[in-house]
Formats: C-alpha cells, structure tokens, sequence
C-alpha cells in the first residue's frame, strides 16, 4: 500500500513538473467552447473585452518611441559559447518608468526568487509594495473597465486573484513577451483569462495573439503561469 502511494506521489510530481497537466489544461480550455454554446458565446465576449483593454491602455510604451529593441539576428549552437554583448533593450524612457504604475511595479521585482521550488516570505515592506502597486493601477481606466466586466460576469475574488499574479519573477525556456504594454494592461488581461477559463486572443493590426494562463495542479482557484504565444497550439 505504501509502495503504491509513494509511486502515484511520484507520478504526480513528474507529471506535473514535466508540464504535460498545463499543456492538457490549456488544451481543456480551447475544447470548452467547441461543446459548450454559452462558452462559445463568452469566448466571443472575451476577445471584444481584450480588444477594448487594449485600446483604454494610454500607458503603453510605442516601439521606436519610448522603447527601442535590438533582436538577434540568429541564434545558434555557437551563441550558447559566444554569447552576444549587446542587450535587448537599447533605449527605454525615463519618463515612462516614472510613471505610477511602472515605479509601483518596479519596486516588485526584487520581493521574489525566479527559482521554484523554495520557501519564501513575504515581510511586512514587501506587503506595502503590494498595496502601493495595486493602488496605483486601480486608478487607471484599463483595471476600472476590468472590474466592472468581471463584475458583469459574475465572477468573484478579482482582487485576491490579482493580487496573486502580481508575484513576478519565474522563468521559463522559449517564451514569448508583449513589448511595451503596461503592468496594468498584462495584469488586467492575464487575471480575465484566468477567471473566465477561456483561451485569450488578442488581435493587434491583424496579427493574434494568444494569452495562455492554466492553473495549479493542486489548487485550481490560482495560476500556474501565464504568458502570450504566437498560436494557440
């Protein structure tokens, strides 16, 4: 007996480590509206609402304008050896990054370690962090409309909810990353996906983009990541 609990234990862990269960769970997602009227009803309500937060976000920096990036022209076996010395970044505005919500979520990213898998606690300064954060997007029109979508749909606990995602600071291989939209506007539209269960699909002047967020293995009321792709599968 124990032989059997120790080895499904096992099971689990490497299930769930390996990502096969947030892959089924997105997966899952994707299915809902194909079976279900209402869900395919809600999908359609969801990617009006991105588009509509995506136009209310005037906090978002323009490529070339308040933020310039300089993209590797290839990668290859070579470049693991011979790493480049030029960074992603090349130019980011001052004035932007001094804008509320940026300072606000700037004083975040040091209250977390990228590596799973280890205890942490969260002190008293790095509470008030998170206060003087969500306060600040609170005030924007993006959370605003966010709230009284949310609240439209009957869906519960959004503070709670982003107040989890604003735990910032994991790591992953291969990911994709939306250039210059602001904290608020990933926040906001991560959180909505999460809470409606549904895939997100943001389409931008013509291109989609979809918003992947799945769940805990354990504790389904909160995200186990989230992140944009190019395609859905």
């Amino acid at each position: 007996m124990l032989i059997s609990v120790v080895c499904l234990w096992l099971l689990t862990v490497s299930v769930s480590s390996s990502g096969i269960f947030e892959k089924f769970s997105y997966v899952q997602q994707f299915a809902k509206p194909v079976f279900n009227a209402k869900e395919k009803e809600n999908i359609g309500e969801l990617e009006n609402f991105l588009s509509e937060l995506w136009k209310l976000d005037k906090n978002r920096m323009d490529v070339g304008e308040d933020i310039e990036v300089k993209v590797p022209k290839s990668v290859n076996l070579l470049s693991y050896f011979k790493p480049t010395k030029d960074e992603l970044f090349q130019f980011v505005s001052k004035g932007m990054l001094n804008g509320p919500t940026y300072e606000a979520f700037i004083h975040l990213l040091d209250n977390y370690n990228a590596n799973a898998g280890h205890t942490e606690y969260t002190t008293y300064e790095q509470m008030q962090e998170i206060w003087a954060f969500l306060h600040a997007i609170s005030e924007t029109a993006v959370i605003k409309h966010t709230h009284e979508f949310l609240a439209c749909s009957d869906k519960p606990h959004f503070l709670s909810v982003y107040f989890e995602s604003t735990k910032t600071g994991a790591t992953m291989n291969g990911a994709y990353v939306l250039l210059g939209t602001s904290p608020e506007f990933e926040l906001a539209a991560y959180t909505t996906v999460f809470l409606m269960g549904l895939p997100g699909k943001l389409t931008v002047n013509g291109c989609s983009i979809y918003l992947v967020c799945t769940r805990q293995l354990f504790d389904k009321r909160r995200p186990r990541t989230c992140y944009p792709k190019d395609q859905f599968l």
